[in-house]
């Protein structure tokens, strides 16, 4: 009994562990504005490494798109430009969605962008 009630502290423990690394004011995603809200199982987010993102010049936090190779980010008509506006997303909750163009497991945050973002012509 007493091995049973120490495996569970010890699973409650660590599943504690990613909640508190994304509410620390310290998180690097915080920090660049993506939402602390984890995606709904069993989806992950896409990362910005991955080789059909980098080359769509993805970004989970739109303010850190490279202007230098998408230099159309930096018009003022595309300051509202954010996955969670693009006809290509799929909201899952608040803060994360399914893009049709990404991996099928992935998800991105709301106010994420790509090359390939689309009006969903939203007011």
């Amino acid at each position: 009994m007493v091995d049973s009630q120490k495996r569970r502290m010890l699973w409650l423990a660590l599943a504690a562990i990613p909640a508190r690394l994304f509410a620390s004011s310290g998180s690097s995603h915080l920090a660049a504005g993506v939402s602390a809200d984890l995606p709904p199982p069993p989806f992950v987010p896409v990362s910005e490494d991955d080789p059909l993102a980098d080359a769509m010049g993805f970004r989970q936090d739109a303010a850190r798109v490279d202007a230098r190779y998408f230099p159309t980010r930096k018009l003022a008509a595309a300051r509202n430009e954010f996955c969670g506006d693009c006809l290509l997303y799929r909201p899952l909750n608040e803060s994360w969605g399914r893009c049709v163009v990404m991996i099928p497991d992935g998800v991105v945050n709301v106010i994420g962008w790509c090359g390939r973002w689309t009006s969903a012509g939203k007011s």
